[in-house]
Protein backbone atom coordinates (compact mmCIF):
# COMPACT_ATOMS: atom_id res chain seq x y z
CA UNK A 1 0.00 0.00 0.00
CA UNK A 2 2.91 2.49 0.71
CA UNK A 3 4.52 2.05 -2.70
CA UNK A 4 1.14 2.41 -4.38
CA UNK A 5 0.82 5.29 -2.12
CA UNK A 6 4.41 6.48 -3.36
CA UNK A 7 3.41 6.00 -7.08
CA UNK A 8 0.28 7.92 -6.84
CA UNK A 9 1.97 10.67 -5.13
CA UNK A 10 5.22 10.96 -7.61
CA UNK A 11 2.43 10.78 -10.55
CA UNK A 12 0.04 13.55 -8.82
CA UNK A 13 3.41 16.01 -8.51
CA UNK A 14 4.75 14.83 -11.29
CA UNK A 15 1.71 16.65 -13.91
CA UNK A 16 0.62 19.07 -11.38
CA UNK A 17 4.11 20.82 -11.83
CA UNK A 18 4.03 19.97 -15.59
CA UNK A 19 0.78 22.50 -15.44
CA UNK A 20 2.96 25.08 -14.64
CA UNK A 21 4.02 28.00 -17.01
CA UNK A 22 7.91 28.23 -17.93
CA UNK A 23 10.19 30.86 -20.02
CA UNK A 24 11.74 28.02 -21.87
CA UNK A 25 10.38 26.19 -25.00
CA UNK A 26 9.57 22.14 -24.56
CA UNK A 27 10.74 21.45 -20.57
CA UNK A 28 9.90 18.34 -19.07
CA UNK A 29 9.57 17.02 -15.88
CA UNK A 30 9.76 13.22 -15.01
CA UNK A 31 9.36 10.92 -12.08
CA UNK A 32 12.24 8.15 -11.69
CA UNK A 33 9.68 4.58 -12.13
CA UNK A 34 11.97 2.40 -10.34
CA UNK A 35 12.99 4.32 -7.33
CA UNK A 36 9.39 4.16 -6.21
CA UNK A 37 9.89 0.11 -5.82
CA UNK A 38 12.74 1.41 -3.10
CA UNK A 39 10.35 4.11 -1.00
CA UNK A 40 12.44 6.58 -2.98
CA UNK A 41 10.46 9.70 -4.53
CA UNK A 42 12.52 11.16 -7.46
CA UNK A 43 11.66 13.75 -9.71
CA UNK A 44 13.35 15.34 -12.40
CA UNK A 45 12.65 19.27 -14.56
CA UNK A 46 14.63 19.06 -17.79
CA UNK A 47 15.57 22.90 -19.30
CA UNK A 48 16.21 23.08 -22.73
CA UNK A 49 19.29 24.81 -23.50
CA UNK A 50 19.07 24.35 -27.74
CA UNK A 51 18.13 22.01 -29.56
CA UNK A 52 20.62 19.29 -28.60
CA UNK A 53 21.22 19.95 -25.48
CA UNK A 54 19.67 20.99 -21.77
CA UNK A 55 20.06 21.34 -17.78
CA UNK A 56 18.87 18.76 -15.79
CA UNK A 57 17.87 19.69 -12.27
CA UNK A 58 16.13 17.25 -9.84
CA UNK A 59 15.47 16.30 -5.98
CA UNK A 60 14.34 13.53 -3.73
CA UNK A 61 12.74 12.08 -0.95
CA UNK A 62 13.24 8.55 0.66
CA UNK A 63 11.96 7.42 4.10
CA UNK A 64 11.85 3.78 5.13
CA UNK A 65 13.02 1.29 7.60
CA UNK A 66 14.60 -1.90 6.91
CA UNK A 67 13.88 -4.47 10.20
CA UNK A 68 15.20 -1.77 12.69
CA UNK A 69 17.05 0.60 10.36
CA UNK A 70 15.09 3.77 9.77
CA UNK A 71 16.76 5.86 6.79
CA UNK A 72 15.49 9.73 5.71
CA UNK A 73 17.05 11.34 2.88
CA UNK A 74 16.73 14.55 1.07
CA UNK A 75 18.58 14.56 -2.25
CA UNK A 76 19.64 17.08 -4.84
CA UNK A 77 21.38 17.68 -8.04
CA UNK A 78 22.53 19.20 -11.26
CA UNK A 79 23.72 18.52 -14.60
CA UNK A 80 24.14 18.93 -18.35
CA UNK A 81 22.56 16.42 -20.89
CA UNK A 82 24.05 16.14 -24.44
CA UNK A 83 21.55 14.77 -27.21
CA UNK A 84 24.35 12.50 -29.31
CA UNK A 85 21.58 11.10 -32.41
CA UNK A 86 24.49 12.29 -35.19
CA UNK A 87 26.71 9.97 -33.52
CA UNK A 88 24.48 7.15 -34.39
CA UNK A 89 22.86 8.38 -37.28
CA UNK A 90 19.54 8.63 -35.60
CA UNK A 91 17.08 11.01 -37.15
CA UNK A 92 15.08 12.35 -33.69
CA UNK A 93 12.94 15.22 -32.75
CA UNK A 94 14.71 17.97 -31.02
CA UNK A 95 15.48 16.98 -27.13
CA UNK A 96 15.00 13.48 -28.33
CA UNK A 97 16.60 10.47 -28.96
CA UNK A 98 20.17 8.98 -27.28
CA UNK A 99 21.70 11.24 -24.91
CA UNK A 100 24.93 11.34 -22.59
CA UNK A 101 24.56 13.60 -19.32
CA UNK A 102 27.02 14.73 -16.52
CA UNK A 103 25.57 15.34 -13.10
CA UNK A 104 26.50 15.95 -9.85
CA UNK A 105 24.96 16.43 -6.22
CA UNK A 106 24.24 15.91 -2.68
CA UNK A 107 22.62 13.85 -0.84
CA UNK A 108 21.61 14.09 3.33
CA UNK A 109 21.40 11.17 4.82
CA UNK A 110 20.01 10.17 8.45
CA UNK A 111 19.22 6.81 10.16
CA UNK A 112 18.67 5.87 13.62
CA UNK A 113 21.90 3.23 13.30
CA UNK A 114 24.43 5.66 11.77
CA UNK A 115 23.46 9.33 12.33
CA UNK A 116 23.89 11.80 9.85
CA UNK A 117 25.67 10.97 6.32
CA UNK A 118 26.49 13.82 3.54
CA UNK A 119 27.18 12.22 0.46
CA UNK A 120 28.69 14.29 -2.18
CA UNK A 121 28.03 12.63 -5.69
CA UNK A 122 29.63 12.83 -9.38
CA UNK A 123 28.80 10.86 -12.16
CA UNK A 124 26.52 10.00 -15.65
CA UNK A 125 24.23 8.97 -17.43
CA UNK A 126 23.76 7.47 -21.11
CA UNK A 127 19.98 6.61 -22.18
CA UNK A 128 17.51 6.95 -24.42
CA UNK A 129 14.43 9.62 -24.24
CA UNK A 130 11.35 9.17 -26.45
CA UNK A 131 8.42 11.60 -26.58
CA UNK A 132 5.23 10.49 -27.44
CA UNK A 133 2.08 12.24 -28.90
CA UNK A 134 0.10 14.29 -26.52
CA UNK A 135 3.18 15.61 -24.18
CA UNK A 136 4.10 12.09 -22.43
CA UNK A 137 7.74 11.10 -22.29
CA UNK A 138 9.06 7.99 -21.35
CA UNK A 139 13.07 7.45 -20.68
CA UNK A 140 15.52 4.59 -19.94
CA UNK A 141 19.33 4.68 -19.28
CA UNK A 142 22.44 3.22 -17.30
CA UNK A 143 23.04 5.76 -14.94
CA UNK A 144 26.97 5.16 -12.85
CA UNK A 145 28.20 7.69 -9.85
CA UNK A 146 30.89 8.11 -7.80
CA UNK A 147 30.18 9.23 -4.25
CA UNK A 148 32.03 9.87 -1.31
CA UNK A 149 30.46 11.52 2.24
CA UNK A 150 31.46 12.02 5.86
CA UNK A 151 29.53 9.38 8.30
CA UNK A 152 30.33 11.01 11.44
CA UNK A 153 34.19 11.20 10.92
CA UNK A 154 34.49 8.00 9.23
CA UNK A 155 34.95 8.52 5.23
CA UNK A 156 33.41 6.52 2.76
CA UNK A 157 33.25 6.10 -0.85
CA UNK A 158 32.43 4.03 -3.52
CA UNK A 159 30.53 3.63 -7.07
CA UNK A 160 26.84 3.02 -7.88
CA UNK A 161 25.24 1.54 -10.81
CA UNK A 162 22.12 1.83 -11.91
CA UNK A 163 19.32 1.44 -14.41
CA UNK A 164 16.95 4.31 -14.27
CA UNK A 165 13.14 4.65 -16.12
CA UNK A 166 11.60 8.02 -16.05
CA UNK A 167 8.14 8.50 -16.87
CA UNK A 168 6.94 12.58 -17.57
CA UNK A 169 5.44 14.99 -19.25
CA UNK A 170 7.09 17.52 -21.99
CA UNK A 171 4.84 20.59 -22.65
Amino acid sequence: MKKLFSLVLACCLTLGLSGAVWAVQKPSLSTEILDLLDDYINVQYEMPRDKESSWVIGGGVADYGVYDLDVTMIGIYGGYRKYINNVFKYQAKPLEGFYAEGKAGLAFVDTNYAGDDTNVFLGGEFGYKHQFDGGFMLEGGLDICYFSGDDRGDYESGTDVDLTLRLGYTW
